[in-house]
């Protein structure tokens, strides 16, 4: 039996997160400037060097996608998007600020 290990991460922020903006699966406007510049550091600091990651799948979502696509690039991974790794819909509350 073949052993594999999984390893799920968070998108890098987005522009909506630093909004205070809570996201759904259809109010996504994708990564902030930061957020990209924080992924592609974390990079360049080794943080998935190690992790021996074979193959990253994403979710539809721009701001996962993006992140996927950065990481791959980085790592030269192959990159692969499946809609059926999308988060929860957040109802109503999607677009909303956090505050609300």
């Amino acid at each position: 039996m073949s052993k594999y290990d999984l390893h799920i991460l968070r998108h890098a922020p987005s522009i909506l997160n630093e909004s205070g903006v809570i996201q759904g699966q259809h109010s996504d406007p994708g990564l902030s400037k930061k957020g990209k510049m924080q992924l592609l550091h974390d990079l360049k600091k080794g943080l998935l060097a190690k992790s021996n990651i074979e193959h990253l799948i994403s979710s539809d979502c721009p701001r996962a996608e993006t992140t996927a696509k950065i990481i791959a690039k980085t790592l030269q991974l192959k990159s692969t998007v499946e809609p059926l790794t999308r988060e929860v819909n957040s109802g109503i509350l999607a677009g909303r600020n956090k505050a609300w």
